[in-house]
């Protein structure tokens, strides 16, 4: 990019996601946006699928800043955590390898 380059920064729509009889499907890696995307509250967590990477599934709650306020990973489709998340932060997905996996969230 050249000294004299203007670039226009355009803030991303988060798509709000369908809270479903069997509750909230994350089916990607990624940040999601609480209280625009989903609604807040008390979650049970759970994942469907086969996970073909020992690391399973890692679940960080951040700050609008990037503060990590809560980790947690799930490794197989038995575990389950009580999960609660707050207005305007984020909910991260790290699924690595295991592609195929859903996260699902079930309002307690």
């Amino acid at each position: 990019m050249s000294p004299n380059s203007e670039v226009e920064m355009v803030p991303s729509k988060f798509e709000k996601i369908e809270v479903e009889d069997g509750g909230i499907k994350l089916q990607n890696s990624g940040a999601y946006l609480i209280g625009k995307q989903f609604p807040e509250g008390d979650y049970e967590v759970s994942f469907s699928g086969v996970a073909t990477d020992a690391s399973g599934v890692q679940i960080i709650i951040e700050t609008l800043g990037g503060k990590v306020k809560q980790e947690v990973s799930l490794s197989n489709d038995a575990d389950k955590i009580n999960l609660t998340v707050s207005k305007n932060t984020f909910l991260r997905l790290k699924k690595g390898l295991n592609k195929e996996l859903i996260l699902i969230l079930k309002e307690k």
